[in-house]
């Protein structure tokens, strides 16, 4: 539907280990959720070491027809 489509921005954290969490997104529409549980299920590359052990992770999305 058409309240789907739009830009949404998704939030997180990566871990050392390149697993993300601590996932939201905003308008938490269905394909933002949607997205932000395909992005929960990967295993992203191991970041280089930081003091604090994780990154965060910021990504702005538009889905069009």
């Amino acid at each position: 539907s058409k309240s789907n489509l739009g830009k949404f921005v998704l939030v997180g954290t990566i871990s050392a280990a390149g697993k993300v969490s601590s996932i939201e997104v905003a308008p938490a529409t269905k394909v933002a959720h949607c997205f932000a549980a395909s992005i929960a299920a990967q295993r992203l590359p191991a970041p280089p070491r930081r003091a604090s052990g994780t990154y965060p992770l910021t990504i702005e999305l538009t889905v069009g027809p």
